[in-house]
């Protein structure tokens, strides 16, 4: 159904049913506007089932029955929701449009849930809640909810996972949300779990595992008495950004085989991040390189981040990462045993590279760039990062040019004249 939905859009953008297109770094679409002549068509044929309102309006009641609302609260005055959208029992969809100066109380939301029991679609984001209500199970019929940008949110009630339609669960930018109702498992029908930038969710619980049809996971946290690494064996249908924390509690290699991450071919972003500082030595991963070389990416990965952070083990840097050949972004921090960089060089797609906190590397030589000395005379000019724009390094990186190192050996190498290095 998506990708029907998917080809629909494609084909009317096509079209020029749409226009002032925003685009994320990987080319996808985050954005976009209708064009003018076409809203005002939609707007002629939706008319008195599609409403928008400012919070400020002086309406006491419908004089018809709305279905889709869009409520407008950008006043600064402290102004509440209108009356009169308590008595649109009708309404299946509720856009709410705030910033966190207009706060909406806890009150208004009890009364919201009690009256809206048929809402399919509700979104409050940067609203400023701090607490969902419980009421929020009396909205059966729920399929996308969005919690949104609410920084101060903490956690979401239990009875969340009673809500057996759901599809969407928005709480990117909740960053004081710490952890995830018990029984998620429960949404056995929710195709999207949007948890980026929740900074501070430290907890995921067991039964993730149930979740199949799930398209998106931005964010997966493992923990000893919560969510698994071998969790996402069952979710074979994910796609886009995927973060994995929590790696270095992971013993056991087989688990990290069986997760068979190459096979989501959807994937264009991955973030894997070991972190055994929560666990006593003899508790923590006794393989973590094994660990890390079981959990290789599909090749057509775009973005790929690695992070060793306050381990007791030793990471070596594993050896799928120059097969990645469509890679364009690229992080390695931590890796603080090992001596040289990977060959990365070799990515001819890579434009954006960060090395970090790499305490033994004491040069950056022709094996970076991914130069082989035994070249012939007609092939010693050689372009490196042809596509490269972007070279940091930071944290006790003694960065020493390849450049020069190459030319004692007869060999030419030219940088992209794009290329901006930052050495902090």
């Amino acid at each position: 159904m998506e990708m029907v939905g998917e080809n629909n859009f494609n084909d009317l953008s096509m079209r020029f049913f749409f226009q002032d297109f925003e685009m994320d770094e990987n080319g996808g679409i985050i954005k976009c506007k209708m064009h003018d002549m076409v809203h005002d068509f939609a707007i002629f044929l939706t008319r008195g089932a599609c409403l928008t309102m400012e919070s400020s309006s002086s309406i006491q009641a419908f004089n018809f029955r709305p279905h889709h609302l869009l409520l407008m609260m950008h006043n600064e005055d402290g102004t509440t929701i209108p009356t009169c959208i308590y008595s649109a029992e009708s309404l299946r969809t509720l856009l709410i449009e705030s910033n966190e100066r207009n706060l909406i109380s806890h009150m208004e939301l009890l009364k919201l849930f009690d009256k809206l029991k048929c809402l399919r679609i509700l979104k409050y984001s940067n609203c400023g809640i701090k607490k969902c209500p419980k009421q929020i199970g009396k909205l059966i019929h729920l399929r996308h909810l969005d919690l949104s940008g609410n920084q101060s949110l903490k956690k979401l009630p239990e009875i969340v996972c009673d809500l057996c339609n759901l599809l969407i669960l928005d709480i990117t930018r909740c960053y004081g949300l710490k952890r995830l109702p018990c029984r998620m498992g429960n949404l056995v029908n929710l195709l999207h779990l949007w948890n980026e930038n929740t900074y501070n969710l430290n907890f995921m619980p067991k039964g993730m595992e149930r979740l199949i049809s799930l398209r998106t996971l931005n964010k997966l946290v493992v923990t000893r008495n919560g969510a698994a690494l071998s969790d996402l064996g069952n979710l074979n249908h994910l796609r886009g950004i995927l973060e994995i924390t929590g790696l270095g509690i992971v013993r056991d290699v087989k688990e990290a085989e069986k997760v068979q991450l190459q096979s989501r071919k959807g994937l264009t972003s991955l973030s894997l991040q070991f972190d055994a500082n929560s666990l006593p030595m003899s508790q923590a991963n006794e393989s973590p390189s094994l660990v890390l070389e079981a959990l290789r990416p599909p090749l057509d990965l775009e973005t790929l981040n690695l992070y060793v952070y306050n381990s007791p083990h030793a990471y070596i840097q594993p050896s799928w990462i120059v097969s990645l050949t469509k890679l364009k972004k690229l992080v390695i921090w931590g890796f603080v045993n090992d001596e040289q960089l990977p060959p990365v060089g070799k990515l001819l797609s890579l434009e954006s590279l960060t090395v970090g906190n790499m305490k033994k590397v004491k040069k950056v030589g022709v094996e970076f760039l991914g130069i082989e000395m035994s070249l012939s005379p007609s092939s010693s000019f050689v372009v490196a990062f042809p596509n490269l724009k972007s070279l940091s390094f930071f944290r006790r990186i003694t960065r020493k040019s390849g450049i020069m190192e190459a030319k004692e050996k007869s060999c030419h190498v030219f940088l992209p004249r794009q290329l901006r290095i930052v050495q902090s």
